[in-house]
């Protein structure tokens, strides 16, 4: 003799597996992995030509120029210190070598933001590990 099952319970069934599915769904979209444009930034080309200026307005002239936000704090980047650089068709990553290292600042690309942070620090970290 078969047991003959409810349409209430395979209708339940259903709903239960349509919301499993689409939650699967929205899941595998959100985890899938996109490729990353922040390279694509650090490979745009610029020319820059700064004699003598505040590297604060620098900074606000390469973002102009390439669609990218610096973020730093004050203790790192004084923005009343002068540069002076002359680069032209290069690189911002190029050009951010050029303008940072001497500065003894370092740089990372975070999405379409780059970081600015004391090259030093780490340094620090390490003599004070050694003591």
């Amino acid at each position: 003799m078969k047991k003959h099952v409810p349409r209430q319970f395979w209708i339940k069934l259903m709903k239960f597996s349509l919301t499993q599915s689409l939650v699967l769904l929205l899941m595998v979209g959100v985890s899938y992995a996109h490729t990353s444009r922040a390279q694509e930034y650090l490979n745009k080309r610029l020319s820059l030509q700064v004699t003598n200026q505040e590297i604060k307005k620098v900074l606000i002239e390469i973002e102009k120029a390439t669609d990218v936000r610096f973020v730093y704090s004050s203790k790192v980047v004084e923005s009343t210190q002068k540069v002076s650089i002359q680069k032209s068709n290069v690189t911002l990553s190029e050009v951010l070598e050029n303008l940072l290292k001497p500065l003894k600042i370092k740089y990372e690309l975070s999405g379409q933001k780059i970081i600015l942070s004391s090259a030093l620090t780490k340094c620090v970290q390490v003599h004070l590990l050694d003591l």
